[in-house]
């Protein structure tokens, strides 16, 4: 009993204290309670603001906010959160979250109060009733983060940028347009919505045309980074930091300890380190740093990205111009594969061959689909050159000229196509740093 009377008292408060009473509009404004009963819905809202109509998107440029889609939304975001938290169930809530829809366009700001009662906080979001979608979705996450961080504590906890930023880039790029089926007008392509194979492949383009981050901007960034293109930067870097997080054993469960750990150090980062065993903070940027060089190496498949793809195939082709001797001082210089095929014999290239065919397998097996099909056939055509069934149908005498010069000839065209997904790769590079995006590739 004493809990549900707490628990009413919080929720006749916060509509006691909504703005635009009675007293000051002479209508009383319409509420509603939640699903879960943490978020009681409020607005005085009567003629809603006409939204321009817009082609249909899976996650809309603009929102109108109403008392049950937005229950329905906060609901959802919540239930995302807890499902990446694994919180027990009796620790879903403690605090009560008051939602007000005010007039107001997305250029009005978020009013964000709290207040502390009865040993517990409560919170009240004062929002514009015509909102973008990210702005709605990071305001509901920084509330619920902040309701879990400050549980059982008389202080006001603030859960850092990164995480609450992350955490909503995570939401929007992987089921944003589920999140916000509740927001469209009428049908269209969220119903064909499908999960996407890679979550991640918005801030994956960002991250790959950008440099990388250091975790101390990620937490402090510095002035140069706050222009359009530096946010956007900072966007994807932090989705890609609480990505990683969220891949650890026992992922939730640190997520949690570190959250709840805030109040108890001088800072996020302290709190970071004693949550996540980094000792220093050059531990955790050594973690970092190999988190960003293994996303940027590979692709949502696991295979190495187009870039390192080529850089490997490219170096793996340019060979010793002889035979490596190992009492040697100085090894031979690096020369095109044609050149070493051109001179010497057909037996004094065995070794180098199998070595090289060795190397080649490995770049296929993680290169992606379409220069997997070039290192292939780098590989069939190689596989030509040593096949004694094939050197058979030659005159002994003509043989090693011969398999060198149809296989030389070979090599050349193939060079030639690798030349050309070189220039491909390299205007794409270049699109994604003016912000284009460029053509899908083919299979």
């Amino acid at each position: 009993m004493g809990g549900r009377w707490l628990e009413g008292l919080f929720m006749a408060a916060m509509l006691a204290s909504a703005p635009g009473s009675v007293e000051a509009t002479g209508q009383k404004p319409r509420s509603l309670l939640s699903k879960s009963r943490q978020f009681i819905i409020t607005t005085n809202v009567r003629q809603p603001r006409p939204l321009p109509p817009t082609n249909q998107k899976p996650i809309p440029d603009r929102i109108q906010l109403t008392p049950d889609k937005l229950a329905h939304f906060a609901e959802s975001v919540r239930d995302q959160l807890l499902q990446r938290l694994r919180l027990p169930q009796h620790q879903k809530w403690t605090g009560a979250i008051q939602l007000n829809i005010l007039p107001g366009t997305p250029q009005h700001a978020v009013a964000f109060t709290r207040q502390s009662l009865g040993g517990r906080w409560r919170y009240r979001l004062d929002l514009p009733e015509v909102m973008t979608p990210a702005a709605l979705t990071r305001a509901i996450v920084a509330v619920q983060l902040e309701e879990y961080a400050a549980r059982g504590v008389s202080a006001a906890v603030l859960p850092p940028p990164w995480l609450t930023e992350g955490t909503t880039e995570l939401l929007m790029q992987s089921t944003g347009p589920v999140l916000f089926a509740a927001f469209q007008h009428g049908a269209g392509g969220v119903l064909n919505f499908q999960f996407p194979n890679d979550p991640m492949a918005r801030s994956r383009a960002v991250i790959l045309a950008g440099q990388s981050i250091s975790f101390l901007n990620l937490t402090l960034p510095p002035a140069e980074w706050k222009t359009p293109v530096g946010r956007a930067q900072l966007r994807a870097h932090v989705h890609l930091l609480v990505t990683k997080l969220l891949q650890q054993p026992r992922a939730g469960h640190r997520l949690a300890k570190f959250l709840r750990a805030l109040p108890r150090h001088p800072n996020a980062q302290h709190a970071f380190l004693a949550a996540y065993g980094h000792a220093t903070m050059l531990h955790a940027e050594q973690w970092w740093t190999l988190a960003q060089t293994q996303f940027r190496s590979r692709d949502a498949t696991n295979r190495w990205v187009p870039g390192v793809a080529l850089d490997h195939l490219a170096n793996v082709l340019r060979v010793p111009a002889a035979e490596t001797d190992p009492e040697a001082e100085k090894a031979p210089p690096l020369v095109k594969l044609q050149q070493r095929l051109a001179a010497g014999t057909h037996a004094s290239h065995s070794n180098m061959i199998k070595n090289l065919q060795r190397r080649l397998l490995l770049i296929q097996f993680n290169a992606p689909p379409k220069l997997a099909r070039l290192v292939r056939d780098y590989r069939t055509t190689l596989d030509q050159y040593t096949n004694k069934a094939i050197r058979k149908n030659f005159l002994l005498r003509e043989a090693d000229s011969a398999l060198a010069a149809i296989t030389i000839r070979r090599l050349n065209q193939l060079d030639a196509v690798l030349a050309d997904l070189q220039t491909v790769h390299t205007a794409d590079q270049a699109k994604l740093k003016l912000g284009i995006s460029p053509a899908p590739p083919g299979n």
